[in-house]
């Protein structure tokens, strides 16, 4: 049985495999891209209402994020 990611691993490996960057995601969120980084390096913390507007921003559901081998984390991670 593999390791279980992290929650900023996950969003990263959706961000990367949409083909988003970081800065990008940075400015659609009207954050700095240093917030980006360290969520997905788990310096810092996201609530639930945070990961839902992430998730929008980046065009899929939560459970897409969340849930890897759920249909929404399949396509979630569905290089295009």
């Amino acid at each position: 049985m593999g390791e279980a990611q992290s929650t900023g691993q996950m969003i990263r490996e959706v961000r990367e495999a949409r083909g988003i960057g970081q800065s990008d995601l940075a400015e659609c969120l009207d954050v700095d891209v240093s917030i980006i980084s360290d969520i997905e390096n788990d310096t810092k913390t996201i609530t639930i209402d945070e990961l839902a507007v992430l998730a929008g921003a980046m065009g899929v559901s939560p459970l897409g994020i969340l849930d890897s081998g759920s249909l929404l984390g399949r396509l979630a991670r569905y290089k295009r």
